[in-house]
């Protein structure tokens, strides 16, 4: 089999699959900050949650600093700061057979 035997169409499936396993890939080093739970992009949001209570109970609580590597862009790693806990917006969400607050993290770049 000769690579001019192979036709155009071939070439085509075979882009698309190697395109897919770049992205599956990527994305999998990318999302690598999703077990820590739902992200929050801004830090003000964050700060007003802390601060905050809904129905007597704070809205943010059981906060856990971790330091984590995460993508700079140029595919390299960087060190950032990941504060991950339990979000409590006024009603539980249910997980299985219980009622949770719901998971949240917000990270920002190391100092």
């Amino acid at each position: 089999m000769h690579l001019s035997s192979i036709r155009q169409w071939h070439w085509m499936i075979f882009s698309i699959v190697v395109g897919l396993v770049f992205y599956y890939t990527r994305t999998q080093q990318i999302d690598d900050l999703s077990r820590f739970g739902d992200s929050i992009n801004s830090p003000r949001m964050f700060e007003e949650m802390v601060l905050k209570t809904e129905a007597g109970r704070p809205t943010f609580d059981q906060l856990t600093v971790h330091t984590q590597p995460v993508p700079d862009g140029k595919g390299a790693m960087r060190p950032a700061t990941v504060v991950t806990g339990m979000a409590f917006n006024g009603h539980y969400e249910k997980e299985g057979s219980k009622f949770v607050a719901r998971r949240l993290f917000c990270w920002a770049d190391s100092i």
